[in-house]
């Protein structure tokens, strides 16, 4: 008789040991990060602040007011000129729709005359077959006036 053999169960830390480590790793890691930051934000600060407080000059006030009211004139030609510049940037793009529209609308046509070609050569063929049938001549009367009409409208 072939008896089994008993398997060790795992104990939860043989089974999680892994996991469990990398976590608390990456929690501790992540701990020194927030300090480490708070630390260097808090200095930056301070920096900040010795800078602020060693240039806070009234001296330099008038001097300051000038810079800034010309920059503001630039920025109102600037503007200007952005606006002038938007509205030709539109008038461009506004033609260029008008050419692709006229373009797709010559195929279009050229693409009704040819159909309307093909349709009269079988029409004609069918009449050919029954020269009596007025239904047909009338088809024929009807797509030599389309043919003439888009002719007209596309070579003149």
């Amino acid at each position: 008789m072939v008896t089994k053999k008993r398997t060790k169960k795992k104990t939860f830390w043989e089974t999680y040991k892994g996991k469990i480590k990398t976590t608390l790793i990456a929690a501790i890691c992540t701990a020194l990060g927030v300090w480490f930051f708070s630390v260097v934000k808090g200095g930056c600060e301070s920096v900040a602040l010795t800078i602020d407080q060693k240039y806070n000059n009234s001296s330099l006030i008038p001097e300051m007011n000038k810079k800034i009211s010309d920059v503001e004139k630039k920025m109102e030609i600037g503007d200007d000129l952005v606006a002038q510049q938007s509205v030709k940037t539109f008038e461009m793009y506004q033609q260029k729709l008008e050419t692709q529209t006229k373009e797709a609308q010559r195929k279009s046509d050229m693409n009704k005359l040819e159909d309307y070609k093909r349709q009269k050569v079988l029409v004609e063929k069918e009449s050919n077959r029954d020269p009596k049938n007025q239904y047909l001549k009338d088809q024929i009367e009807y797509l030599k006036r389309q043919i003439q009409t888009l002719e007209e409208k596309l070579y003149k």
